[in-house]
């Protein structure tokens, strides 16, 4: 009986050795993100406005004391004649460009946070199969060693 003690403290000890080498593999293997836990991951932060991606119009000032609000006017009503109806076309045309670029990149910001997450869950199934797998391998090596004479299996 005390043999089968003492091949099953040797069983133990292997395969607490097989355990530490495992999670060291696994460790060299993916990195420390990849086995985060899900609820510990950082989301990408949002931007401010709805419609950051907007070109806007801004007004026109002056700094100048006094006569600056006369100059800020004069320039106001030249730009309204010279450049608004041309630039505010092109503005608009901008602003649809920037509206579907950004759809895409957040639907494809989407995909790539279901892929990570997929492949999170991929690598911890993968960690969990190896430690398994190298529990049975272990149990397979210990149920094949020889037996000495006397002994009862």
């Amino acid at each position: 009986m005390s043999s089968e003690l003492t091949a099953a403290e040797g069983t133990r000890e292997e395969l607490l050795a097989a355990l530490q080498e495992l999670r060291q593999q696994v460790y060299a293997n993916y990195s420390a993100e990849a086995l985060r836990p899900a609820d510990q991951m950082s989301e990408p932060q949002e931007p401010a406005s709805d419609h950051w991606w907007e070109v806007q119009e801004h007004p026109i000032t002056s700094s100048k004391p006094l006569v600056g609000p006369l100059i800020a006017w004069v320039r106001s009503l030249w730009n309204s004649v010279s450049t608004k109806w041309f630039v505010r076309a092109i503005r608009l045309q901008q602003n649809e460009v920037n509206r579907i670029v950004t759809r895409r990149l957040e639907f494809h910001d989407r995909i790539l946070r279901d892929l990570d997450h997929d492949q999170t869950r991929l690598t911890r199934q993968l960690a969990e199969a190896l430690f398994r797998l190298d529990r049975i391998e272990s149990r397979l090596m210990a149920l094949g060693q020889p037996q000495e004479p006397g002994e009862k299996a």
